[in-house]
């Protein structure tokens, strides 16, 4: 037996925050990963989130709109919003995988930098199915992440045999 797809709102299914602006005082020489979206950016001594979360690049150059997950033990900065799963009805692994297909590119509003707001992505629909199938499609595409990884970490070895 299929289920229908079940329309939402993000902002129905998640809490939404902005990142911080990490203080000089928060930076240290090794700690936790301060995360910007577009990857890890130094450390500091504490993090905002142990678990990993859907992060929504919301400025910057190149990526605004993207989706990617933080480090576990992240300090997440202020270009990015952090989605907080908070409902029942979709799986954070799940989520992601959805939304990383699409991006929110088409979110984007400003001239001279592009950006992405909380009001507008809580509005933003998505389609999820039942608890179970989520469950299913998103072991498979972690499995070929997993995969795609290994690979690329073959290939540098490979790379790096070959150049000595």
């Amino acid at each position: 037996m299929s289920y229908p797809w079940v329309t939402y709102k993000l902002g129905d299914l998640c809490e939404m925050r902005y990142g911080k602006m990490p203080k000089p005082s928060d930076k240290v020489e090794t700690g936790f990963p301060i995360f910007s979206g577009y990857g890890v950016v130094g450390y500091a001594g504490s993090f905002h989130y142990a678990d990993p979360k859907i992060v929504v690049i919301a400025r910057g150059v190149g990526g605004t709109g993207d989706i990617v997950m933080s480090p576990p033990n992240s300090f997440v900065t202020n270009i990015s919003i952090v989605l907080d799963l908070d409902h029942q009805a979709a799986l954070q692994e799940f989520l992601y995988y959805r939304l990383h297909a699409s991006t929110l590119r088409e979110l984007r509003t400003g001239t001279a930098q592009p950006q992405v707001v909380i009001a507008d992505l809580k509005n933003y629909e998505v389609a999820l199915p039942s608890l179970p199938t989520q469950k299913k499609i998103a072991s498979i595409l972690s499995a070929y992440d997993d995969l795609i990884e290994n690979n690329n970490r073959r290939i540098e070895i490979l790379e790096e045999m070959a150049q000595n």
